[in-house]
């Protein structure tokens, strides 16, 4: 695989992004030992301390260089690709897999560090010395054999500071929409979704399965006194 951290492109971090996206989830599975799993669901996170000053992701060491694999030391538990460099920070939290020989979806970050905890029967420690290259370790990604071509989902990463500036943007990336995958908070996905990519509507909807309203979606939303205000925000831009 390219070097990750040479796709990011400092003049559009959200195109470095998409690309990055559709290389994982359209052109990679996950290897865990002999198990093989799609990948459905990434988030990204950057930080430059300058352009793009990400303040939620970890600032381990792990997360300077790329192509490689950092387990949190933080937080409940997950695991990043990381896409750093001897100066910036990266990591793409992987939230989502789907067993390629089955309907078993694995969703939350947590979830899947537990899997491929499970699979290889490993603790975190030991994970954390022995995986390292993302295509030579006892989990790597494998190309695969023709690219997928899903559509890809966009929404805001999921349960961040609120302070943060970048909270709102949509760097969060999701194929496989269907019944069985119980990601969550769908109802930001599909607005942000509809939102990006308006002239693909009725493919849209036609995932989602049922009937979905944008405007009465976002006022529900709104009602929420839960909600993210920045999200909100980000969604009406441009709609007033």
């Amino acid at each position: 695989m390219k070097n990750l951290n040479n796709l990011v492109s400092t003049d559009n971090y959200m195109d470095s992004f998409k690309k990055i996206a559709d290389l994982l989830l359209n052109q990679y599975n996950l290897l865990i030992g002999n198990v093989e799993f799609e990948i459905t669901e990434i988030e990204f996170y950057y930080n430059d301390n300058d352009k793009h000053n990400d303040q939620n992701i970890h600032g381990e060491d792990e997360q300077k260089i790329s192509n490689s694999w950092y387990i949190h030391r933080r937080g409940r538990g997950g695991i990043d690709i990381t896409f750093g460099d001897s100066k910036h920070y990266g990591g793409i939290l992987i939230r989502g897999i789907k067993e390629v020989n089955s309907d078993k979806y694995i969703d939350g970050p947590l979830n899947v560090l537990k899997e491929i905890q499970k699979i290889l029967n490993k603790s975190r420690s030991k994970l954390r010395n022995e995986l390292k290259d993302i295509e030579n370790s006892v989990v790597k990604l494998k190309q695969k054999s023709s690219r997928s071509d899903k559509f890809i989902y966009q929404g805001p990463r999921v349960g961040l500071v609120e302070a943060d500036s970048l909270v709102a943007f949509p760097y969060r990336f999701i194929v496989d929409i269907n019944p069985k995958h119980k990601f969550v908070e769908k109802s930001y996905v599909y607005l942000y979704t509809l939102k990006l990519y308006p002239h693909m509507k009725d493919r849209i909807l036609k995932d989602i399965g049922y009937k979905f309203d944008f405007e009465l979606t976002l006022d529900t939303l709104k009602n929420n006194l839960k909600i993210n205000e920045a999200k909100i925000k980000y969604l009406k831009k441009g709609t007033e």
